[in-house]
This record gives C-alpha cells, structure tokens and sequence, in this order.
C-alpha cells in the first residue's frame, strides 16, 4: 500500500505521467477491491488510475531481458521492470529484487532507476531523502 500512496501522489502532480503496465494495473485494481469495502477513500482510486496511468504494454524483449536479470525470474516483476524501462520511468517499490535487477541492467548498459516511495516522494517535493 506505500507504493501506492506514492503513486496516489504523482496522480494528483500534474507535471508528472505515471505509468504502468497492464498486469500492474491490474494487481493495483485487484488489491483495491480488496480492501475498498474497509476505506472509503479508496473507491475513486482505481477510476482515477485508469484516467491518469498511461498504459504501456512491455516490450517482450525488455520482459525477456529483465527476467533474465530477475533473481528468481519473476515474469510479473520483470514486466513491471520492462515498462520502467522501455518508457524511462521510476520503478517505485520497497522490493529488493528490483534494485538487484537494477544492479545486473546496469552492468548490461541498461538503466532502471529503482527507489522506495519514500525516497521518491522527496524527490518530488523537494524534501530531504537519503
């Protein structure tokens, strides 16, 4: 859910676009219906994904390649990974995978950037992170 509040932010920043591939979309709205009847502040969200998030579907060679990098060659994660990448974006998450998958494109000349919504958020509003 902290990645999501992250998110949630850049929603409402209208110089920012995020964006998520079409399996992530879909895990963020399954999530959502689970826990939409507990908060009520989270009936819109999905809606309001659907309306901000561009959409991009992964290019299967990116998928293949972030797999390959991925240390248990995790398909949905090297999916999310292949949008981050193919559209240059920040992969917000608090999963360690995705900064040893960062460290091994690196090595291959390929750059994810990986950060923490934590971190992300200070960025954004100019706070101080680590």
């Amino acid at each position: 859910m902290e990645s999501l509040h992250a998110l949630m932010v850049t929603l409402f920043n209208c110089e920012l676009t995020p964006v998520a591939g079409p399996r992530l979309l879909e895990e963020y709205e399954r999530n959502l219906r689970r826990y939409h009847d507990d908060c009520w502040k989270l009936r819109d969200v999905v809606s309001l994904l659907r309306l901000r998030c561009k959409v991009v579907r992964p290019d299967e060679e990116l998928v293949k390649l972030c797999r390959d990098a991925h240390p248990k060659g995790d398909s949905a994660d090297a999916e999310h990974a292949a949008v981050c990448l193919q559209t240059n974006a920040v992969l917000l998450t608090f999963d360690p995978h995705f900064s040893e998958i960062s460290a091994r494109l690196e090595k291959g000349g390929e750059p994810l950037t990986v950060l923490d919504p934590y971190n992300f958020l200070c960025r954004v509003t100019g706070s101080r992170g680590e």
